[in-house]
């Protein structure tokens, strides 16, 4: 045996005695490195357990519930939105309806200044008694129900049915027809042209007991206009190119309306009637039946 395997047998048996744990020959076992570190190695990043992990992100994972602070800073300025949106749509709806109480709401311009006139007629009991009469309101009924749409340029001849109580049927057929009981008048009235020099509406109502108030010594002066005539007058117009115009006035004050052939609003100083020339035309006759 040689003296350098003598001497490694010596050391390890006094390891042994010391240590407790037999040493390998160096040429049965191979020393075991592992738990030495390598100074010259480069460094490995130990992975995190799981009880190492970070903590849960509270403001990018939305799994995660928001911190209450920030929970209420959004309910605030979401709030604050709601309620300018409703500020907005408020004011918008506010002056929409200026607009429309403008533009829709205002009151219509009168045909005529009003002044007095319920209160001048309410002074002339006849007169009164004639606005309120049952023959006055079946002539008004009556010429409602046969009016057209618009003029037909037949006004003479639908008055003259309305104050005989005839519907539309017997006025286009025939001008001889008899009156309905309780009318205006008792008989079909005669003539063809309203206002002409051979024929006049206003001679032909004097027959049947009317009143023209434009030259009556108690209302002359009192009427300026169509505006200012009682109800159930029968308005005569002279002028034109159709031998004058005739109409019914079937209200008073702001709700006025005018029948012949057809209504209208205003009267034919103020309507042209399909094309008819209004200006030409001058009020001469205001008739009423004063002895119904």
């Amino acid at each position: 045996m040689s003296c350098t395997k003598m001497l490694f047998i010596t050391a390890s048996a006094l390891l042994f005695l010391f240590i407790g744990k037999p040493v390998a020959f160096a040429q049965d076992i191979e020393p075991d490195f592992s738990n030495f570190d390598d100074p010259n190695a480069k460094p490995v990043k130990k992975a995190k357990s799981v009880t190492e992990a970070e903590p849960p992100c509270l403001t990018c994972n939305t799994s995660h519930p928001k911190p209450k602070n920030l929970t209420d800073n959004e309910a605030v300025a979401k709030a604050g939105m709601n309620q300018n949106k409703k500020t907005a749509a408020k004011k918008s709806q506010s002056q929409r309806k200026q607009v429309e109480c403008i533009t829709c709401n205002a009151e219509k311009e009168p045909e005529y200044p009003k002044g007095k006139v319920d209160s001048s007629w309410s002074q002339f009991p006849k007169i009164a008694a004639y606005s309120n009469s049952p023959q006055v309101a079946k002539m008004l009924e009556v010429a409602k129900r046969n009016k057209y749409s618009t003029s037909h340029k037949r006004c003479y001849r639908f008055v003259k049915g309305a104050l005989c109580g005839l519907d539309k049927k017997t006025v286009q057929g025939t001008s001889t027809s008899k009156c309905a009981p309780g009318s205006m008048v008792s008989s079909y009235p005669s003539g063809s042209r309203v206002s002409t020099s051979n024929s006049s509406a206003i001679t032909t109502l004097e027959r049947y007991g009317f009143t023209n108030l434009l030259t009556h010594p108690e209302t002359k002066g009192l009427i300026k206009n169509p505006a200012s005539a009682p109800k159930g007058a029968i308005l005569i117009y002279k002028g034109g190119r159709n031998g004058g115009h005739i109409e019914i006035k079937t209200g008073v004050g702001s709700d006025p309306d005018y029948i012949s052939d057809f209504s209208a609003p205003n009267s034919i100083l103020r309507n042209d009637l399909a094309g008819r020339a209004s200006k030409n035309y001058q009020l001469v006759g205001v008739m009423v039946k004063e002895n119904l």
